[in-house]
């Protein structure tokens, strides 16, 4: 999205507008340096991804590492039943 000329703000504003007006639960995940094409598995298929300004400044390791914690805690059922596992985040999983 900045790659087409949104700003920050332009960018939250949209997410938070979206979040708001689901039908059902949902979930945020933000982490500085990421942005959205990181939580894929493209900087890790292609070094170009990074340079071409689709993706955060994160390292792309470091970036996956937090992608896969938090996409096993959310599949993880949390004590109290399945559908509790990634409201805590993803813990312990990402140091």
């Amino acid at each position: 999205m900045r790659r087409e000329g949104w700003g920050q703000s332009d960018i939250l504003n949209t997410m938070w507008a979206v979040f708001d007006r689901l039908a059902g639960d949902g979930y945020i995940v933000q982490v500085p340096g990421m942005f959205h094409q990181d939580f894929s598995d493209a900087l890790l298929l292609s070094p170009i991804s990074s340079r071409s300004g689709l993706t955060g400044s994160l390292d792309p390791q470091r970036a996956h590492q937090i992608v896969t914690a938090y996409a096993l805690a959310f599949f993880r059922p949390a004590p109290e039943g399945p559908a509790g596992g990634a409201a805590g985040g993803a813990g312990g999983g990402v140091p």
